[in-house]
């Protein structure tokens, strides 16, 4: 089959444009033809290459890629001519996906990575709604954005084919907006490109002592919960300590908690890192705090790894971990302090560590070919 698809960066920006690039590889390796619409080739093999500017300028980002799209129009019209339908990840490339399924008159498949109206609505809430220079947080306004957000949801699901998320939450905030008839469910897989088999089962912690923390730092993620969790432990004299791995707009509020409550001893802050396996197999415990997270990649490298993980009960984390013991309540300091401190007993961390390896197993399947089941090919 003659596949399509838009990719509106030149490098790898978070967990669903991993997916996508793994996705189109797999793809390809399997025989079908793909079509790339992109400034790199993001280094994929044997793909008709159609090069446009990354979108920049004074627009959000999704109309720019509208605009990137229309100018190269013609070649696109031109090389795609014997496509047979577009799949897209990630919302900001679904409006130029729509526009290029009428101008070419095919199939539009979405790969949904996460669920837009919590995603903006954290956003908005925490920060304000942007009006010009001005950040408000009137709370007509906010409802009045929220209302938009889910009529812009309903405008993009309404024209997809096809709709693929990976949680059961996400299928139903989707089907109650739309009653969409091709919404499909297809998890993340383990067995993918660039986890480095030769940290698999390298784990050999026996006793909780070294956290570690994998993501961006923003509220979604929820990792203001899990340090104060540890300050909590810290100051009952609990010996731990915390590894946080990556960057992003809740850092500087991150730093000066820690060093308001003197935890710099304890709370080690490392940035973005290339090798975050590394760092994960050399820790006894990943923690997943997210308020929440469709399908998390870091819990699969860290069950490959062997390393144990938690995480918080919503989305994709409560399929992955699925037993009580690994999920914890969402945006809780207190339920994650509870978790914690009954995993510094031996035995329940040996317990822990069991349940995730049992988890690992479901995990290993052939993910592009749930896709080609979702397409018909």
């Amino acid at each position: 089959m003659n596949i399509i698809a838009i990719f509106s960066s030149n490098k790898i920006t978070n967990g669903a444009s991993k997916r996508y690039i793994e996705l189109l590889r797999q793809l390809s390796d399997k025989g079908h033809q793909i079509t790339f619409i992109a400034e790199s080739d993001m280094g994929l093999k044997n793909i008709d290459h159609i090069k446009i500017r990354t979108p920049k300028g004074i627009l959000p980002k999704r109309f720019e890629l509208i605009k990137q799209v229309l100018f190269n129009i013609k070649r696109i019209k031109t090389d795609t001519k014997n496509s047979d339908f577009i799949m897209v990840f990630g919302e900001t490339n679904i409006l130029a996906s729509i526009i290029l399924k009428k101008l070419l008159k095919i199939p539009l498949y979405i790969g949904i990575r996460s669920n837009i109206y919590i995603s903006k609505k954290i956003k908005v809430y925490k920060s304000g709604l942007g009006i010009g220079k001005i950040k408000s947080k009137n709370s007509f306004l906010l409802k009045v954005y929220m209302s938009l957000v889910l009529k812009y949801e309903r405008f993009l699901y309404n024209r997809a084919n096809g709709i693929i998320v990976q949680n059961m939450d996400d299928y139903n905030h989707i089907y109650d907006l739309v009653k969409h008839d091709n919404i499909n469910i297809i998890p993340n897989n383990l067995n993918v490109s660039w986890i480095d088999n030769s940290y698999a089962n390298s784990n050999d912690s026996t006793e909780l002592k070294k956290i570690i923390f994998v993501g961006s730092l923003n509220e979604r993620k929820g990792i203001l919960f899990l340090v104060e969790a540890i300050n909590k432990l810290i100051m009952e004299g609990k010996k731990l300590e915390l590894i946080v791995l990556g960057d992003g707009p809740q850092q500087k509020e991150i730093e000066t908690y820690i060093e308001k409550h003197k935890l710099k001893s304890f709370v080690k802050m490392y940035g973005h890192v290339n090798d975050p396996a590394f760092y994960i197999r050399n820790s006894d415990l990943l923690v997943v705090p997210s308020i929440f997270d469709s399908f998390p990649n870091v819990i699969l490298e860290s069950l490959n790894i062997g390393t144990p993980v938690i995480g918080s009960d919503i989305g994709g984390i409560k399929v992955q971990l699925e037993y009580k013991e690994l999920l914890f309540r969402p945006a809780s300091e207190e339920s994650i302090y509870n978790k914690l401190k009954w995993l510094l007993d031996k035995e329940n961390y040996i317990i822990c560590k069991g349940l995730c390896e049992e988890r690992k197993e479901m995990f290993v399947f052939d993910w592009a070919q749930e896709f080609e089941k979702v397409f018909d090919l």
